[in-house]
């Protein structure tokens, strides 16, 4: 693999020059995310019999990066990951996927892989996952970055690997507070392994999952749930209001429930991300709706000593107008 080693800051300068004189500094998600390298003749076949995606896309060679996820043979979600052609070298993939996932990830792949001739390595110590909240910023044509739209949705920006880069705790709560309120998790962390439903956490509509390609791992349950088309669940933005637990932080996992605070109500969801005042939650559709709208109070976290803090819902732009109708 030939990478060019720079420092942080040269990695910063040159992805600004990618994204031109106004755009917005890379940021470096170091730490968070890591790099899996698959490389082989056979690598596209390999993953295009595990993945939620079609994989053949990523053969053209101006190939665009590409969302997709590997489940459970119950359907479960797994892994989510974003994958980049390397254009100057044959038959190779990077993976950009949870770091503390990232052992795991390794050792499955590497048993779905039985004989195939294709290499596995992570590249973690040497490369970084590079993010810019700039919209609609254009894919860096040098080599020395492999920048591209972030395949997931036009404003998150722009993804993408390159030299190895020191991570900034501030710079990436900025980066997960851009993302949140757009109601997009990351990261098995955010999307429960081994539980979590992938179509209630929206992956489709993330452009991770085709329903036209051909067998996949997980793909029955995936498939009845789309064609019977009953999700009462799906993840949606929230903010963190005014309660009575005195400012106490809040944690994912936290249950919620439906009536207002301090109502001990019917349960609502459940907490599954948090960064300052916003975060992501798994909701009944018709109690977040509800309070969308207008129509109910807000909800509200489950008491630990006192009245609980309101949680109020919203509905991303982004998500088709049928799933808010009838709920």
């Amino acid at each position: 693999m030939r990478f060019l080693i720079e420092t942080a800051a040269a990695s910063r300068r040159h992805a600004a020059r990618c994204f031109g004189s106004g755009a917005m500094e890379a940021i470096s998600l170091q730490g968070v995310r890591g790099v899996l390298r698959l490389q082989g003749s056979p690598v596209y076949h390999f993953l295009q019999a595990l993945l939620t995606n079609d994989i053949t896309p990523l053969e053209a060679p101006d190939a665009k990066p590409l969302y997709a996820c590997l489940l459970s043979a119950q359907g479960r979600h797994l892994h989510d990951m974003i994958i980049h052609k390397m254009p100057d070298e044959e038959a190779c993939l990077l993976l950009d996927v949870h770091a503390d996932s990232l052992p795991d990830l390794s050792r499955l792949l590497k048993r779905y892989r039985l004989r195939q001739k294709v290499d596995i390595a992570d590249l973690s110590g040497e490369v970084s996952v590079w993010a810019a909240t700039e919209h609609g910023a254009a894919p860096c044509p040098s080599a020395h970055l492999a920048w591209g739209p972030d395949p997931r949705l036009p404003a998150l920006g722009a993804r993408g690997l390159g030299a190895w880069g020191e991570a900034s705790a501030s710079e990436q709560a900025r980066f997960a507070r851009h993302r949140m309120p757009l109601g997009v998790a990351e990261g098995d962390a955010e999307i429960p392994h081994g539980h979590a439903m992938p179509l209630e956490y929206n992956l489709d509509a993330l452009r991770g999952v085709a329903y036209d390609k051909g067998c996949y791992v997980g793909q029955e349950l995936v498939a009845r749930t789309h064609y019977k088309g009953v999700i009462r669940k799906r993840l949606m933005p929230v903010r963190f209001g005014v309660g009575g637990e005195g400012g106490a932080e809040v944690a994912a996992g936290r249950e919620i429930a439906a009536g207002g605070a301090g109502s001990g109500g019917r349960a609502a969801g459940v907490v599954r991300a948090v960064e300052g005042e916003a975060g992501l939650a798994l909701l009944r559709l018709d109690a977040a709706l509800a309070v969308a709208r207008g129509a109910a109070p807000p909800l509200a976290l489950r008491p630990e000593g006192g009245a609980g803090q309101e949680v109020l819902p919203s509905v991303p732009d982004w998500w088709p107008r049928d799933w808010t109708e009838g709920s």
